[in-house]
């Protein structure tokens, strides 16, 4: 394990009160082809655009209304979200398609990746950097003997877990996670290409996405930033921009080069050769967006 001072799916997590309600649900479009991707809300509820399938939220499930730590299997048949806070001391996470449900006993869970057969994943929890495997997931080591602190954020962004997101290698051979300061932290076959911890940002980084071949990856920021390492390339970003809502997640293209990244409103937005297929930003959301997944 290197620890790697210097910004998933794949998402960013707020700790804070909680809106009480439910989030309704979309299907994607029949016979549509190319790329597609999933919002997932905080009550569980999901969204699929383009390719995406729907195969069910968790709008019935999320006992804390605090669901995130979602992530899709390679081949789009089915997902995962994660149930965080008590009464899910178990670490439940809720399987759909393909997958079923996972109890992981992990508590907290910010983030969560699929192994490349889609049999199994890993889950991330926000506060010490535990990792679970589930499935056949392998253990490659973690984070729970990084020494951090949350006092080196800007301080109008207020307390939020550490650790942030995590990506497999394309061979599950390991993993990177992402911490809030900038910090990249690679296990197994990951290589480490570089971070931003140690050095200035404007907001915290919440997200973490890999290039097709695993030589590289993105790191998203709340305010829209995007940072390229390895062989990742920066296609633009809302860093600067103005934004409705804080952005939140970050998901890589299959097909290509680009990514998505979307905001707690359900605003996506596109850059590189991922193309645009609709969002969440212009309709009432009964609880805010936490992450984002791709479909090849």
């Amino acid at each position: 394990m290197k620890r790697l001072l210097v910004q998933m799916v794949m998402t960013c997590c707020l700790i804070g009160a909680g809106w009480l309600f439910w989030a309704p649900v979309t299907a994607a479009s029949a016979g549509s082809t190319g790329p597609g991707y999933w919002l997932e809300a905080g009550d569980g509820g999901v969204f699929s655009f383009g390719s995406a399938m729907f195969h069910g939220s968790a709008t019935n499930r999320c006992t804390s209304l605090q669901c995130w730590g979602f992530t899709s299997t390679p081949d789009g048949s089915g997902y995962w979200i994660a149930d965080n806070y008590p009464p899910a001391f178990n670490g439940q996470i809720y399987g759909f398609g393909s997958v079923g449900d996972v109890a992981t006993g992990a508590v907290g869970v910010t983030a969560t990746a699929s192994t490349p057969s889609g049999h199994g994943g890993w889950v991330l929890s926000g506060y010490d950097g535990m990792v679970k495997p589930f499935g056949d997931a392998a253990f490659h080591g973690d984070g729970t003997h990084i020494p951090f602190s949350e006092r080196n954020l800007p301080p109008q962004y207020g307390f939020v877990p550490y650790f942030e997101g995590i990506v497999a290698t394309p061979d599950g051979g390991g993993y990177w996670l992402v911490g809030a300061d900038g910090g990249v932290f690679s296990y197994g076959d990951a290589r480490f290409f570089g971070s931003m911890g140690g050095r200035h940002i404007n907001a915290p980084v919440c997200g973490i996405a890999r290039t097709t071949d695993g030589n590289g990856y993105w790191l998203v920021a709340y305010d829209g930033g995007v940072f390229a390492f390895g062989d990742a390339r920066f296609q633009g970003s809302m860093g600067g921009k103005p934004l409705n809502e804080l952005m939140i997640a970050i998901a890589a293209n299959p097909d290509g080069t680009g990514y998505w990244t979307a905001a707690q409103d359900g605003g996506v937005f596109a850059f590189g050769d991922a193309p645009f297929l609709g969002s969440m930003g212009d309709r009432h959301l009964n609880r805010p967006i936490y992450g984002i997944a791709a479909s090849p």
